[in-house]
């Protein structure tokens, strides 16, 4: 009961989260179609990770969940959700820096039935990770990954993963690397659904992931960024052993429907404080924040010491 709870608690937070940062461009988290995938993992203890797909609505609704050959119908009552597990063999992409074909998680409305709001849910014993599900009329071309200093412990991997929703997309790949950019390279991705896995024992916070326009033109490509296992903690409780290892996992959002004025709002009772991530879009973008002014180029990321109290995020240029 406890786990339910803290589900729905982690989809009301990224819901109001994304109503918020959307408003401006008129797209909601609703949507009749999304894709998202299934990671790499590293296991908790004997437990292998599985993943679910929760479906909410404000109206009854139907739809289906496909991967590869699996297909699951559901259907949903008004303001309650639904889970679909989906089978780890077909849906599971596993660790490796590779094209995966037919991993790509689908989800979509029935025909004429209300719009639906999505997210996905990675578990393995005490470990998992959740992430809104964008709907496809909220995807881009143009992505920065975010993600978080990488432990060592237990072949953790940072990581991120493009997700094809059309055939024949060609993506772009800028690594950054701690920090350090590197070489571009480029990718392709033949089929609807096949899914891009890159790992590195390095933070990957800030790699550009781009459409290439002159091949792909318009089509546009669904991100995900994070860890398949990682320690982030703060100077007041530093872990050394593979206890508090959870995956990282959140969905890019496009560069365009990034802003300029965001806030800092501390968890209730957190007396260690909550660490942010600033990843800016443009070189020379200006970042008030705590009354001091950071300049970061584009890619460049800061990462606050842990907050304790309530504060305004302003920019001369949009950032993350």
């Amino acid at each position: 009961m406890f786990k339910r709870r803290l589900l729905f608690f982690y989809f009301l937070f990224f819901l109001i989260a994304v109503s918020s940062a959307s408003k401006a461009q008129n797209i909601s988290n609703e949507g009749t179609s999304f894709w998202l995938c299934f990671p790499a993992h590293v296991p908790s203890g004997g437990s292998l990770a599985n993943i679910s797909v929760f479906v909410t609505s404000k109206s009854n609704s139907s739809g289906k969940v496909q991967c590869g050959t699996f297909s699951k119908d559901f259907s949903v009552a008004a303001n309650t959700i639904t889970e679909v597990v989906l089978p780890r063999d077909i849906s599971y992409i596993g660790e490796g820096t590779s094209v995966f074909s037919n991993k790509g998680i689908k989800v979509t409305v029935d025909p004429g039935k209300p719009k639906i709001v999505v997210y996905g849910h990675i578990f393995a014993g005490a470990r998992s990770a959740a992430t809104l599900v964008l709907p496809n009329e909220a995807l881009g071309q143009k992505y920065h990954a975010m993600a978080y200093t990488q432990s060592t412990i237990d072949r953790g991997l940072s990581q991120l993963n493009v997700v094809a929703v059309e055939a024949n997309t060609t993506v772009n790949i800028t690594p950054v690397l701690d920090g350090i950019k590197q070489s571009t390279f480029q990718v392709v991705l033949p089929n609807i659904g096949d899914v891009y896995q890159y790992q590195n024992p390095q933070d990957v916070t800030g790699t550009l992931i781009e459409v290439d326009k002159t091949i792909s033109n318009c089509k546009k490509i669904a991100v995900f960024s994070g860890s398949s296992a990682i320690i982030i903690s703060s100077p007041f409780c530093i872990v050394t052993n593979d206890t508090s290892l959870d995956p990282l996992l959140q969905q890019l959002y496009p560069i365009e429907s990034w802003g300029v004025n965001f806030s800092m709002v501390p968890f209730y009772d957190r007396d260690s404080g909550s660490i942010y991530r600033i990843l800016a879009s443009e070189n020379n973008t200006n970042v008030n924040l705590l009354g001091t002014t950071i300049t970061l180029n584009a890619g460049e990321y800061y990462t606050t010491a842990p907050v304790t109290s309530f504060s305004f995020i302003t920019a001369d240029k949009k950032y993350q």
